[in-house]
């Protein structure tokens, strides 16, 4: 038992640090494909989860390797060191002064980490099973299962708080942002892993492959699809009740009823990666609804990578409460009908994500529709002002406030602005402007395109991959918004200032976007620069151009840390100078508009086209609920299922199976996300919600014609430890068919074995035919063996 528990401690505690390595390293993943890599968000996301589809992919090759040729403990110990490779290149790469290529580094790197986390996945939880007897452990092993699920919640639960910490707390190499760390840590706790598990050794119950199992598979299906195919009834007799029945007269009953059972397995398997398609969207669609949700919470702000951890924390809170935990509150129910279960509470989660997206796309900025804009005004000035445009109506921009006429539809507009002629004190010459306002679809020459590319990338090295985004901007409808500032020239009279096309689109991450204009005449040699600095001391400088377009000039997005900033405005012959102070909350999007007049800053006024997130975090919090119940039901039950039902041969590859589904999962949310057949995303949850739906009924309905098997007793003898190493046999009972001298082998009290006994008793005693029950210390599995005089 003493041997049981320490294998059973050195096999959960690598899975812990496997764990928190990889749900660490994958919460800042999409981050620094995006911000270092410079990679489009389309193609992070897409990066993202062919990392993720490689990874559940990957289980197949590990559970070949493991059931066929070199066993489920080398296979967890190579792999682990081909995970460690992949992590200290990861890291290397986001370490600049190394001067590696970083991109091709990167993603050899995430090659090698989703070949080395792949291939131990199916083998881990085998490897555990392994350890105890069936059927007498069985529930043990059910508890095993909901311990290790447990531990790999845990795991990902301190993965997905330490490493983003990390990441955010430490500047390196000139950055507020230490990649380099972020990926440095589950490097060393990978190695960790490797430590103890090679330290639990002596302890483990190795079982070593007996044949090549899967070539035989393969082999025994292929002959038999033949043989239906040339199937003659003439020749061959009446047909056979299984297509796999065709190959029983070359290959064995024994393997085929073995295949029989895996078939019934998989052929449950088929809805399962719908599950799935909807689990893994966590980490990218809920990650970006996450952004869009207000995330102060008693005082400190939570960025949305942090909050995948819910799910985690929910399971720990929830495992022991459920069937097979510590203190079960619903009834025990079969691992089938568990899954169900939690399929359905899975389409519920994203019913109410859909719901959530629908409010957070009634408070937010919406863009307009196709051959639409819209019209953004941005008061500078410290009265109220009247916009009108011709044939759409009116509407009163408020003193340093900002209004939004959407959606207009393409074509010319006469734009008039009107302000009082005593404008906070200050009396206007002219109070009253037209201008002449063209907004054709399509009309934007190539630099235009160009800057919007780099504000929607929001990237410091805007060059990089830009033969790739450059026709971002009509891709995606950037010109939506034709943005006014309204302001005054150094005549007093009331002046409009264009800027660029604009999508005032949230950032990705949730983090508060700010952009600078300057309006004024700078003239030559002046040298203006406005300096913008955070709470934690960085800072972002704006050089403003000598020669402006029209009075204007504005500077590409800066993603800051929500909470108050500084900036600072200086030219070298020290005429303009002036500061200030804002403050800017996850989501918002904002124009810092610095106005000069009379070669003197006049103005400096904070404006939120799209206004921070409103919707409290507390509104997402139902769908992680009913998600991780969901996860608590479906994966571990699934988990158990394909352990305890599959034969003792195919055990890793059936688990591989499993986890195979989740690489399709994945694959679906990637077609889906290329095809953009969905305008909404709220339209796009409830689609899902309707297939996960469809998805269990059809699941239940192939379940009620599975046939459940009893769990297969463990009787191997190719493990490295034998079953009855320091143990002696023991006889439960001896009895004659022939005679009643049963009794001189029995003896109560007697230590002596009754085969010992047997060998001094006088040839006369020896009965006709007698049948001996021996049972062992490891099973209670009753043999007859047959002892006979010759």
């Amino acid at each position: 038992m003493h041997s049981r528990q320490t294998s059973i401690f050195c096999i959960i505690a690598t899975e812990f640090c496997e764990r928190f390595s990889f749900c660490g390293l994958r919460t800042i993943l999409s981050l620094y494909l995006r911000n270092v890599l410079c990679l489009h968000e389309n193609a992070a996301t897409v990066v993202y989860h062919i990392f993720i589809m490689m990874c559940y992919s990957m289980p197949l090759i590990g559970a070949v390797l493991a059931d066929n040729f070199i066993g489920r403990y080398r296979v967890i110990l190579y792999f682990s060191i081909i995970y460690f490779i992949g992590t200290i290149l990861l890291c290397c790469s986001a370490i600049p002064p190394l001067m590696l290529p970083q991109t091709y580094t990167s993603m050899i790197g995430l090659a090698l980490i989703a070949t080395g986390t792949g291939g131990i996945k199916p083998c881990v939880a085998a490897f555990g099973g392994d350890q105890f007897r069936l059927p007498e452990d069985s529930q043990q092993l059910q508890k095993f299962f909901s311990t290790f699920y447990c531990t790999v919640n845990f795991g990902g639960f301190m993965g997905m708080v330490v490493t983003p910490a990390l990441r955010r707390s430490v500047m390196c190499f000139g950055d507020d942002a230490c990649y380099a760390l972020g990926f440095g840590f589950p490097a060393i706790l990978v190695l960790i892993s490797i430590v103890i598990f090679v330290m639990g050794k002596p302890w483990y119950k190795i079982k070593q492959p007996r044949d090549n199992i899967t070539l035989k598979f393969v082999l025994c299906a292929w002959y038999a699809i033949k043989k239906r195919i040339r199937y003659n009834k003439s020749i061959d007799g009446p047909p056979r009740g299984h297509w796999l029945d065709y190959s029983i007269e070359k290959y064995g009953e024994k393997l085929v009823s073995d295949m029989k059972i895996v078939c019934s397995i998989l052929y449950l398997y088929l809805p399962v990666p719908i599950f799935w398609s909807l689990f893994d969207q966590q980490g990218s669609r809920w990650t970006f609804q996450a952004s869009r949700l207000r995330s102060e919470v008693f005082g400190v702000t939570l960025m949305p990578d942090q909050l995948q951890v819910m799910n985690p924390a929910m399971v720990l809170l929830m495992i022991p409460m459920c069937p097979g935990g510590a203190w079960p509150l619903l009834p025990e129910l079969s691992p089938l009908h568990k899954m169900f279960a939690g399929g359905i509470l899975a389409a519920m989660s994203f019913v109410c994500a859909g719901i959530l997206q629908i409010s957070i796309e009634r408070s937010t900025l919406q863009p307009p529709g196709h051959e639409q804009t819209g019209l953004v005004a941005l008061n500078t000035l410290g009265c109220p002002v009247e916009l009108s445009v011709s044939g759409e109506g009116s509407a009163r921009v408020d003193a340093r406030g900002t209004a939004l006429l959407s959606p207009l539809p393409h074509r010319a507009y006469d734009v008039t602005v009107t302000c009082p002629s005593d404008c906070s004190g200050r009396i206007m010459k002219q109070y009253t402007v037209r201008t002449h306002l063209k907004t054709v679809a399509g009309m934007v020459n190539f630099y235009l395109a160009i800057a919007i590319m780099m504000c929607t990338m929001e990237i410091r090295d805007g060059a990089a991959r830009l033969g790739e985004n450059i026709f971002l901007p009509f891709k995606l409808n950037c010109l939506q918004f034709m943005p006014i500032i309204i302001g005054q020239n150094s005549d007093d009279e009331v002046s409009l200032y264009f800027m660029d096309p604009e999508t005032f689109v949230k950032s990705l991450t949730g983090k508060p976007k700010l952009k600078v204009v300057y309006i004024g005449n700078t003239g030559p040699n002046k040298n203006v620069t406005i300096n913008v600095e955070t709470e934690k001391r960085l800072n972002d400088i704006y050089y403003v151009s000598n020669s402006p377009v029209d009075h204007i000039g504005e500077s590409a997005y800066m993603c800051l840390q929500p909470g108050k900033f500084e900036w600072r405005a200086t030219s070298a012959d020290g005429q303009v100078s002036g500061s200030g102070e804002g403050d800017v909350r996850a989501g918002g999007v904002y124009v810092l508009c610095v106005r000069e007049r009379l070669d003197r800053l006049d103005a400096a006024v904070l404006h939120a086209p799209n206004p921070p997130n409103e919707l409290q975090l507390a509104w997402i919090v139902p769908q992680y609920l009913l998600v991780s119940m969901a996860e608590i039901m479906f994966a571990v039950s699934g988990l158990e299922f394909s352990f305890t039902q599959a034969p003792k041969s195919m055990k890793t590859i059936t688990i591989a199976a499993w986890y195979m589904s989740v690489a399709i999962g994945n694959l679906i949310v990637i077609l889906v996300a290329q095809t953009k057949i969905f305008e909404s995303r709220a339209k796009e949850f409830f689609v899902y919600a309707g297939m996960l739906m469809a998805a269990m009924f059809l699941f239940h309905r192939m379940a009620e014609g599975y046939c459940s098997r009893t769990i297969e007793g463990d009787g191997s003898s190719s493990e490295s430890h034998p079953l009855l190493q320091h143990t002696h046999s023991r006889a439960i009972s001896v009895h004659s068919a022939r005679t009643s001298v049963s009794r001189a082998y029995s003896e109560p009290g007697s230590s002596e074995s009754c085969l010992g006994r047997m060998e001094r008793a006088r040839p006369s005693a020896w009965p006709a035919h007698s049948v001996v029950h021996v049972g062992t210390p490891s099973t209670t599995d009753r043999r007859n063996t047959t002892l006979a005089k010759d």
